[in-house]
């Protein structure tokens, strides 16, 4: 059998549907996956479905093996457990598509549009295929490395948790924001590899060439890094555990310097910060705690208002009823911190890192302040932070921007949600009981649960 560069299967002949041809499958496949008289699985192997339009289709546990859907759409579209091994997906559209548990060993997603789309416990792995010659003997088929290959893809937002994407080939592949808890990337190629802000907690990134890697803000908790190339790998703010920092492999990285302060020199800082406040900038200094180790102090009742706080330390910190309006807190590493009943209108909390924070009664409103006979308004930014299990129980949220958090297991019980932002927020297990939900849009939020639906 011929093949193509490095391996890439060439001869093997595709066969092209009719429009009619395949919709008369895809709707017997809807039958068979109901249960209905006449349904019949889709057995869509080595067919050519380029640019085929299969937006919002049901085709789980559909067989496509070997077959090409290059620039095909397939947003929206339910493709769990489907078999989609050594399958062209090249620049395809699969936002918001659920691939839960699909085969794609060997496949190719190279330039593919994949945000917000749902890959828990995929097979991204590099695989062999296997088919018939004419004179019926089986012969392996070697594909372009065996890898999967995804470079160029943007997975921004996507669900990976517990994925198989060990020796795939991801180069420039922007996973920004995205959840890889679990994952497996062993001896993958990550090289320039966009994962800001991603939830990487548990991954096995050993032996990976994460070389000119962005992973600010990123939760890198738990993750193996034995054996990878960090060469100018990008960590300002990231969340790791406290001896992997002394891990060789994060020596070429490049990292924020971890800042120290004594209590005394917080109490100068703040003290100047208030004159600054008072002076409207004239006098004084904002207080810079940015990079800044924080964590575990006792702030409670303190005014953090405008402070820059930017990848602070400040897990289990007490900011009871502290005043934090327009702080900037973004990529703050707050988990299991108190901020309950605080004042943070305007706040700053972007990609920050809350998962266990309690935050009952805090006020996340918009500020709203009168500058030279106009009236401005800032909203509370809570874009892509990570809140799980966090307490927001009556909580004011009107207008804040949720979009893209992950509010799995978060508690909202009786909080006041008006207007609020959750496209693309994760509401897994959210709890919304006696939550107000007027002119919020919980359709836009990535599988939003019954419990959620009903609680509107």
């Amino acid at each position: 059998m011929p093949t193509g560069p490095r391996g890439r299967t060439s001869g093997q002949q595709r066969r092209r549907l009719k429009a009619s041809e395949l919709q008369e499958l895809i709707r017997a496949h809807d039958r068979f996956v109901n249960g209905q008289i006449g349904g019949k699985r889709a057995v869509l192997q080595f067919c050519d479905l380029s640019h085929a339009n299969l937006a919002g289709r049901m085709l789980c546990d559909a067989d496509m093996t070997g077959s090409r859907l290059h620039g095909a759409n397939l947003s929206g579209a339910d493709l769990r457990r489907a078999i989609l091994f050594g399958a062209d997906l090249g620049v395809s559209i699969l936002t918001r598509a659920d691939l839960t548990r699909a085969d794609l060993r060997g496949a190719s997603l190279r330039g593919a549009e994949m945000s917000n789309a749902i890959f828990v416990e995929a097979d991204m792995r590099e695989g062999t295929l296997i088919i018939r010659n004419e004179d019926g003997e089986m012969q392996p088929i070697e594909h372009w490395q065996l890898d999967n290959e995804m470079a160029a893809a943007k997975a921004h937002g996507a669900n990976f948790t517990a994925a198989k994407i060990s020796g795939a080939v991801a180069v420039k592949t922007d996973f920004s924001d995205a959840i890889l808890r679990g994952a497996d990337f062993a001896g993958a190629d990550l090289r320039n590899t966009n994962f800001a802000g991603a939830q990487l907690e548990g991954a096995k990134l050993n032996a990976a060439n994460l070389s000119g890697a962005d992973m600010s803000g990123a939760d890198l908790s738990g993750v193996d890094f034995a054996g990878a190339n960090m060469r100018g790998t990008e960590l300002a703010g990231a969340i790791l555990d406290e001896d992997a920092w002394e891990a060789p492999e994060l020596g070429p990285a490049t990292t924020s310097e971890r800042r120290s302060f004594t209590d005394g020199e917080i109490e100068a800082l703040l003290s100047r910060h208030r004159i600054w406040l008072q002076s409207e900038g004239n006098e004084g200094d904002r207080a810079d705690l940015s990079s800044a180790d924080i964590a575990g102090r006792d702030f409670a009742g303190a005014d953090f208002s405008v402070v820059n706080m930017r990848n602070a330390i400040a897990h289990s910190t007490d900011f009871g009823g502290t005043s934090l309006t327009m702080a900037d807190l973004t990529s703050a590493d707050l988990r299991g911190s108190d901020m309950a009943n605080a004042d943070m209108r305007g706040v700053s909390l972007e990609r920050a890192t809350l998962h266990g924070a309690r935050l009952r009664g805090a006020d996340l409103s918009p500020l709203q302040r009168r500058r030279g006979g106009e009236r401005k308004r800032w909203s509370t930014n809570l874009r892509w932070a990570r809140l799980r299990g966090a307490d927001l129980s009556g909580a004011n949220l009107r207008h804040a921007d949720l979009a893209g958090a992950d509010l799995e297991n978060a508690d909202f019980t009786g909080a006041d949600l008006t207007g609020a932002d959750l496209r693309h927020a994760l509401l897994r297990g959210t709890k919304l009981d006696g939550a107000t939900l007027t002119d919020v849009d919980l359709n836009a939020a990535r599988r939003p649960p019954v419990e959620a639906v009903r609680a509107a």
